[in-house]
């Protein structure tokens, strides 16, 4: 048995349902007992399917600015919660990774601090200073032992480039 259900858009925007019945109502009828406003007759078997929509009677400008105005005030609540969520959430992926990051870089500035004090014991017989020429004592000095003149390391290594001859085999 066929259904019609008329429903009708409230102060939020949406759409609920104002009363059902056995047969399709006109929409003369429909603002007679129900008054102004925007309405939708939608057919209820086998699928929910739309019979008429319309605006009935003349529209209260004021009450429709009011319902717009409260739709644009939802949907910025909404997004408040999502985007204060979001923040939520990136404040604890902080929180948990930046100590393990700390932990991190402590653990290689130890490891580092290590192999300076391993290569400050070796012995730099074959360096010499390049201000005044005294050999070094161990590697990494910062200061050479006769002139006190600072000693600078290079960042990186020098790469020695294989001579032409020598890919002549």
């Amino acid at each position: 048995m066929q259904k019609w259900t008329l429903q009708r858009r409230n102060s939020q925007g949406l759409f609920v349902q104002v009363a059902t019945f056995d047969r399709p109502i006109s929409q003369q009828e429909v603002e007679s007992e129900f008054g102004p406003g925007y309405y939708v007759l939608r057919s209820t078997k086998p699928r929910f399917q739309t019979t008429w929509k319309a605006q009935l009677g003349k529209a209260d400008h004021s009450e429709s600015l009011v319902n717009n105005h409260q739709l644009a005030i939802q949907k910025l609540q909404r997004n408040e919660k999502i985007l204060g969520l979001g923040i939520g959430v990136t404040g604890a992926v902080e929180a948990i990774s930046l100590p393990l990051i700390h932990f991190r870089f402590v653990k290689l500035e130890g490891q580092i601090a290590e192999v300076k004090a391993a290569l400050g014991t070796l012995s730099a017989a074959h360096l010499q200073c390049p201000n005044c020429g005294s050999r070094l004592v161990f590697l990494l000095q910062p200061n050479c032992r006769i002139c006190k003149a600072p000693l600078i390391w290079p960042k990186e290594a020098q790469q020695l480039q294989p001579k032409a001859s020598e890919f002549q085999g």
